[in-house]
Parts: C-alpha cells; structure tokens; sequence
C-alpha cells in the first residue's frame, strides 16, 4: 500500500513540475482521449493545435494505415462469403 501511495505522490510531483502551458496541454489531450472513449468525434482542427509536429505525423501514419487495414478486411475471399 505504501509504494501505491508513493508512487502516486511521484507522479503528481512530476505533473506539479510541468509548465503552465504543459498542464493545459496534458488537460486538453485527456478530455480529447475522454470523448474518444465515450464514442464521441474530436474536431480535426484540435488535433494539431495540441499535438506536436512529430506527434501528428505519427498519427497522421497510424491513421493511413488503419485505412489500409480496414479496405483490406473489406475484401473477403469468396470461401469466407
């Protein structure tokens, strides 16, 4: 029980050492990934304006290719129809 508490203090120290623009950043993603979870749409627009540049590339890929996957299951061979 003590290195559950301990470590939950770690981890609020480390969020109390964030800049204020840091904080709200971290905010702002996590109500994203909130109405993610819920089923719920994010606007496009507030992707790039919370993620950075390397960060949106990634999802820019991981998106592209969850496209390729999804056409793919698409195509059904005939035996499985």
């Amino acid at each position: 029980m003590r290195e559950l508490i301990n470590s939950k203090i770690v981890k609020i120290r480390k969020l109390s050492e964030l800049s204020k623009t840091e904080q709200n950043r971290l905010v702002k993603l996590n109500g994203m990934l909130v109405e993610l979870g819920r089923g719920n749409n994010v606007q496009n627009r507030q992707l790039p304006t919370w993620l950075t540049e390397g960060e949106y590339e990634n999802f820019e890929v991981d998106w592209e290719s969850q496209k390729q996957i999804r056409e793919e299951l698409k195509d059904k061979p005939d035996e499985l129809r």
